[in-house]
């Protein structure tokens, strides 16, 4: 059986021809197989870095989602004054699949599912086009809020805003900060949460009361006025035209404080009939942040998001970048504390990724070790990564 083997191997012979073929060509040349292998290694490498990083994968899903407040209202009231109203107002879209609602106390959910492939931001508009032809809405309910189910509208950052000085200075830093980042480039918007919203109150002095007989009725339409404005025609010229209007006298507490008021042919100022001041709403959400062994403090808790097209490292970056630069300028008088970071989990996703490949490629080699030697265990070393940056050039 041997000998048959040296003959065969003996009458092989090597055809001229294929010296002449591309990839003999490309076999015999070292200096373009040295090129194409470097061409590999920058390319698949360069891909490897610009690759897209998210935490979630882009699904779009054509559910549109309607909340709405009505405060102090209960779930049946909500049902038949808000929810089947909207309900009713939505049923006739085009390609609405399903439409599931919840009605609880002061608040209503409506979920509306389309046909699968509808793009999800037509199915918002055309929701948003229905709440703008309901005109039966109760008064004290909020306009309904219209958003698609987006899996990728997540904060990319999100932080602890805390500070050793009063609750005010916290509150002024915390807007001051979100208007700055929402400059930024890549930051889409901001949520802040845990922030005291304050309203005015006006209480009528008693002594008034019984001198003038005043009462909050005839006080409402004239702090209403001064709080619109009004238009005061328009403005042409040979060259454009623009309209004018008159701006609102009251743009401050003072300012309403210092309102006239005429009281049986005398006129006299807001504050000498009424005591003006600025509270903090009833029943707001606040936020409080804990450290081991330490007392809880007062917290802002900030959500950021960037703009889907931006980068997440960069987006987190620049905007860890613009608060310490604002800390600093405070006098490190605040502190912000990370509590969420996505470019922290998907560095380690990529890093997990990174010490799969190395722990593929050993595999691979000590398998053709054991059975077939060290030098196609080489070759199979020097030859999966190439694929993976093959794989990367090609996703690139």
């Amino acid at each position: 059986m041997a000998n048959q083997h040296s003959d065969s191997l003996r009458k092989l012979r090597f055809d001229p021809r294929l010296a002449d073929t591309f990839i003999a060509k490309y076999l015999a040349n070292t200096r373009l197989v040295l090129l194409l292998l470097f061409l590999i290694l920058i390319i698949g490498i360069s891909s490897y870095m610009g690759l897209p990083r998210t935490l979630n994968p882009e699904i779009k899903i054509p559910i549109v989602l309607i909340s709405t407040v009505i405060p102090g209202a209960n779930p049946t009231d909500v049902e038949s004054l808000v929810t089947i109203p909207i309900e009713d107002a939505v049923r006739g879209l085009e390609d609405v699949k399903k439409v599931i609602s919840s009605s609880r106390d002061s608040a209503s959910i409506v979920n509306i599912e389309f046909n699968s492939g509808t793009d999800p931001d037509i199915a918002r508009d055309n929701v948003q086009g229905a709440m703008d032809t309901i005109r039966n809405l109760p008064e004290d309910a909020t306009d309904p809020n219209v958003f698609k189910l987006d899996f990728e509208n997540q904060p990319i950052l999100q932080l602890a805003l805390i500070s050793s000085v009063d609750d005010a200075s916290l509150f002024t830093f915390a807007n001051r900060l979100k208007e700055k980042l929402s400059e930024l480039p890549e930051i889409d918007n901001v949520n802040l949460s845990g922030l005291e919203e304050t309203e005015i109150e006006i209480t009528i002095k008693p002594e008034v009361v019984s001198s003038y007989g005043i009462s909050p009725f005839q006080l409402t339409p004239i702090i209403q006025n001064s709080l619109k404005s009004f238009p005061a025609g328009a403005v042409t010229t040979n060259s454009s035209s623009f309209a004018l209007s008159i701006d609102p006298d009251t743009i401050s507490i003072q300012d309403i404080r210092r309102l006239r008021i005429n009281l049986e042919g005398q006129t006299v100022s807001l504050s000498d009939i009424a005591v003006i001041s600025e509270h903090p709403k009833p029943d707001q959400a606040q936020s409080f942040f804990v450290r081991k062994n330490e007392e809880i403090q007062r917290s802002i808790t900030l959500d950021i998001f960037r703009v889907k097209t931006a980068n997440i490292d960069k987006s987190v970056r620049a905007a860890k970048d613009l608060i310490n630069k604002e800390i600093e300028e405070s006098n490190n008088r605040f502190e912000a504390v990370t509590l969420l970071n996505t470019s922290e989990e998907i560095d380690e996703q990529f890093n997990e990724l990174v010490r799969d490949f190395f722990i593929v490629i050993a595999l691979v080699m000590l398998v053709l070790f054991v059975f077939l030697g060290i030098r196609p265990a080489i070759v199979s070393a020097l030859s999966a990564p190439l694929t993976f940056l093959i794989t990367f050039s090609v996703m690139g």
